[in-house]
């Protein structure tokens, strides 16, 4: 989607309209990992209802179930994986999902309350996030052994969920917990945690491993484990964490401020990419990162509008607009404008000149310029004078007889 915001009038007429394009995701590939048994439990997990939900009301998920039977990674690579209460994760599985974080995917991963817990922190150590130490409660017990804490802005997913003014942490009835793991974080783990317990234990923490996103729970989807689940506050927590794994490439707004170099990542490797520009079309450089194909341009000449990239038949808008910089014109001060021209020139000095006439300011830059060739004249010299004198050491006249 594209367009244009135009604002109101002033003596300045070329920063008056602002240009936007937002682009809508596709739709995401799901793929829930569950163990046959949990599939018939007493205690069905709630997870694959709630997106089952979320993909009815808005068709931006596709929910895939499967076992560790079935393969993972055959066909398209899905965009989240969610271990959904299983009792233990394989040594070869766990590798897998190790590079499929690193290379920029999602992995959410909830226990069982069966679950093998040298397993789990086999697959847990290789994150660098932490381990399993030990459970506390009964499962099914419904006997209230702790409580959610009250929640606290700052995070993505939490943030996007209430809609409330800044400085208000959200008010919603808290869930007890009757069983859950003790979830140890390691030492300078910089793990996030989203949801605590009153008695600080974690509850969901995310960890950034490689170029993805890895999220555990210390509790599972289930009734068994908490009354979390018919609490109106899990849907719409664990509905978000699942497109928040999955947002490498969902509604974003797709802005290029002119002046900097140009650069997009696209997905996979597409063969023929151009892009449109003032009516003339451009091959810009190609390269290759974790995601796919990143395209990088110069940029030189673009103006504000909108240029278009073409990628084997799918078109991206992507906004064109000058750095808002340009329509601040209070006078910078000396470290702003040394890092403002840093970027462009080996060497920045900035100098102050006070107020004078235009004969006086031309007799100012002048003297700048002799100052630095003189500065150039007299280290010459210098090398010339070492030279010299290391060569009157080195080599002796010999006399002709």
């Amino acid at each position: 989607l594209a367009g244009s915001f135009l604002l109101e009038g002033d003596e300045m007429t070329f920063d008056n309209r602002r240009y936007f394009s937002v682009r809508i995701p596709d739709a995401r590939h799901i793929l829930v990992v569950q163990d046959e048994a949990d599939r018939e439990s007493s205690f069905p997990s709630y997870l694959v209802p709630v997106l089952d939900a979320g993909r009815a009301d808005n068709g931006l998920l596709e929910v895939s179930r499967v076992t560790w039977e079935e393969s993972l990674f055959e066909g398209d690579q899905p965009d989240v994986i969610i271990l959904d209460g299983v009792d233990r994760i394989p040594d070869y599985a766990a590798d897998n999902l190790i590079r499929y974080v690193q290379g920029g995917g999602g992995v959410l991963f909830l226990p069982s309350a069966n679950g093998d817990m040298r397993s789990y922190n086999r697959f847990l150590e290789h994150t660098g996030l932490g381990r399993f130490e030990d459970v506390e409660g009964s499962y099914g017990s419904f006997s209230v052994i702790d409580r959610l804490a009250p929640l606290e802005r700052g995070h993505p997913v939490l943030d996007e969920i209430f809609d409330i003014t800044d400085g208000e942490d959200p008010t919603v009835n808290l869930p007890g917990i009757f069983y859950q793991y003790r979830l140890d974080l390691q030492d300078g783990s910089d793990g996030y945690r989203l949801l605590d317990t009153e008695n600080g234990n974690p509850v969901l923490v995310e960890q950034s491993f490689g170029e993805g996103r890895f999220m555990v729970s210390s509790i599972g989807a289930d009734a068994g484990w908490s009354d979390f689940p018919v609490k109106p506050v899990f849907a719409p927590i664990f509905y978000r964490t699942v497109h928040y794994l999955a947002d490498s490439e969902n509604l974003r707004l797709m802005e290029h401020t002119l002046g900097n170099r140009f650069e997009l990542q696209l997905d996979g490797i597409p063969e023929d990419v151009s892009i449109e520009i003032d009516g003339r079309q451009i091959y810009p450089e190609r390269g290759s990162s974790f995601q796919g194909l990143v395209i990088r341009d110069p940029a030189r000449g673009w103006s504000p509008g909108f240029a278009g990239v073409a990628a084997d038949g799918e078109k991206i808008n992507i906004a064109l607009n000058p750095d808002t910089m340009e329509s601040d014109f209070a006078a910078l001060e000396e470290r702003e404008m040394e890092e403002l021209l840093d970027d462009h020139f080996l060497n920045v000095s900035v100098q102050k000149v006070p107020d004078s006439s235009p004969e006086e300011f031309g007799e100012e830059v002048q003297a700048g310029y002799s100052r630095e060739l003189w500065y150039w004249f007299i280290t010459g010299a210098l090398i010339l004078l070492l030279t010299e004198s290391v060569t009157a050491r080195l080599f002796k006249a010999e006399s002709i007889q």
